[in-house]
């Protein structure tokens, strides 16, 4: 099986995720669990989440909806990134998101610990990454930037 082969096949993989039934709106899934996901289980967010990893999860999965042509993959991490772009100056140190928050409430303002080094740079390396993807078609972006 050729690279594209195994691409065609992961996109037909994730084309079968229902992102909606699988993630409410009120919590953001950092870690996606495949085999609950296949098995038509539900995913869980976490109450101490890392910054850096719901970050990273936005490229992504723009990305793949790009690829693909399927809006929902953009979907499911845009209302996430809403929530960061509505919270960010509310922070302890506001334009900085805490290291550590609480992904099952999507409170992305209330931790106390801040960086833009190891656990948090991914959040923000993505950011001017996202509005370069996205043309600029989404000015949150570059305001959070």
């Amino acid at each position: 099986m050729g690279l594209q082969d195994k691409f065609k096949e992961a996109v037909q993989a994730v084309a079968e995720i229902d992102f909606e039934a699988s993630t409410s709106k009120q919590d953001a899934v950092p870690y996606w669990d495949w085999t609950n996901a296949l098995e038509g289980g539900d995913q869980s967010s976490l109450s101490r989440a890392i910054s850096a990893d719901i970050g990273s999860l936005g490229l992504e999965f723009t990305r793949l909806s790009q690829i693909s042509g399927d809006p929902k993959f953009f979907s499911a991490v845009q209302r996430i990134s809403d929530i960061f772009a509505a919270q960010q100056d509310r922070t302890a140190l506001p334009g900085l998101w805490p290291v550590f928050f609480d992904a099952q409430l999507c409170d992305f303002a209330s931790g106390t610990e801040l960086s833009i080094g190891a656990l948090a740079d991914s959040l923000y390396e993505y950011l001017p990454k996202m509005h370069i993807l996205l043309g600029g078609l989404r000015p949150e972006y570059e305001q959070m930037d």
